[in-house]
């Protein structure tokens, strides 16, 4: 799989080794990775935990730190997710190495290639946008420190920190500098866990969605060979052993789609099921606190660019889930719409098979509750909204 980590997943590869997660990484890499997140979530954690009970009572307080400790949390259950199905993901990235050097989708290598870029794409997108994000998130709080020097007032500005974190009787103004160095390397591991670990899901989506097409390819290509063969006056009883064997041929890689995407369904749909719910508070959460820091514009900016990146990553997870289920259902379309019925007896049971199996879709399911759809996705953000007025209203 060298040819396509280098031109395709190479980002995911490398976020993902960063974190000790690569399936095929040396284990003491792994056991180095891994400890480096756990430092750094629980170093930021347990101050932010304090800080959450010195502030008991205080509504808005609480919920400033309700909103990033949620966030933490779904980052955490992302991380924990990826070692308890270790197994399932690295069956994940050992098919799609065999489907790359396989016999079976070599002529449609070409689709293969087609999707796998989609999937760079979405990656680099994605990537970009969290990391502003979190350039935005921690610089924001740098700015008093920074107009104390460009245009100092008679007193210093009041300083603010990229987290509401509390370290007991240490003198946070005296050591400022390293407790935002600490702040920021913490956002800076629980940004990159996000884009690793959802960038990594939308390639494993996108190479689903690859071997279905590659399905739909086939029986395409079947269909014009036999017109050609037709035309020629070939042999039926040669052209019918063919098209039995390509048929054969189209159901095991339509049962390899079908398994590769079961394997992703149940490798994810625990986690999704407990990151949706938390994003659906944490959306209703942030804007929140966009509505009680308008008094204060560059607080209330900064919590409406996390809004926004919340609003992105879910709308980023659902988004694979639609295109499995449109490319899983087009081969029911497909076989339906060739012209199944001039085969052979038994390639045509074989065809009815095939068209009764693609009745129903492929899916990605939050803890088998809900599809991971836009249908979903418009109802989480009506939830999540409802939410918001509520909380606005006791305000």
């Amino acid at each position: 799989m060298d040819i396509p980590d280098r031109l395709y997943y190479r980002i995911n590869k490398i976020l993902l080794s960063c974190l000790g997660q690569w399936p095929s990484q040396r284990t003491l890499y792994k056991y180095l990775g891994r400890t480096s997140y756990a430092c750094a979530v629980i170093s930021v954690n347990v101050p932010m935990i304090i800080r959450l009970f010195e502030v008991w009572g205080d509504m808005d307080l609480v919920i400033d730190c309700i909103s990033i400790l949620l966030s933490q949390a779904g980052t955490c259950m992302k991380f924990l997710n990826y070692i308890f199905n270790a197994e399932k993901i690295r069956k994940l990235i050992y098919r799609m190495q065999t489907d790359w050097k396989s016999d079976t989708f070599q002529p449609h290598l070409e689709i293969l290639k087609k999707y796998a870029l989609e999937g760079k794409k979405l990656t680099q997108v994605y990537s970009v946008c969290m990391y502003m994000t979190l350039i935005t998130f921690v610089f924001m709080p740098v700015m008093p420190k920074l107009m104390d020097v460009i245009m100092p007032l008679n007193e210093s500005r009041p300083l603010v920190y990229p987290l509401p974190l509390s370290y007991g009787n240490i003198n946070v103004e005296k050591y400022y500098i390293p407790i935002m160095i600490h702040a920021d390397y913490a956002v800076f591991i629980t940004v990159t866990t996000i884009v690793a670990m959802d960038t990594t899901y939308t390639v494993y989506v996108q190479h689903a969605c690859g071997m279905f097409a590659a399905v739909g390819d086939r029986l395409h290509r079947l269909m014009e060979s036999r017109e050609h063969e037709f035309i020629d006056k070939s042999s039926e009883k040669k052209m019918e052993k063919i098209t039995y064997q390509a048929i054969v041929d189209c159901i095991e890689m339509h049962r390899g789609a079908i398994k590769f995407a079961n394997t992703i369904e149940s490798s994810h749909t625990i986690v999704l099921l407990l990151v949706f719910g938390l994003s659906v508070v944490s959306m209703s959460v942030a804007g929140y606190q966009v509505i009680m820091n308008l008094d204060k514009p560059n607080e209330a900016f900064r919590f409406a660019i996390f809004t926004l990146a919340q609003f992105f990553h879910v709308f980023y997870l659902s988004w694979p889930g639609q295109k499995l289920i449109d490319h899983s259902l087009q081969i029911h379309d497909l076989v339906y719409e060739s012209k199944w019925y001039e085969t052979s007896p038994r390639s045509q049971k074989l065809m009815l098979l095939m068209m009764m199996r693609s009745i129903q879709p492929c899916k990605i399911t939050a803890g088998k509750f809900f599809d991971m759809s836009f249908a979903n996705f418009s109802l989480i953000m009506r939830t999540s909204m409802s939410y918001f007025t509520m909380l606005t209203s006791f305000r």
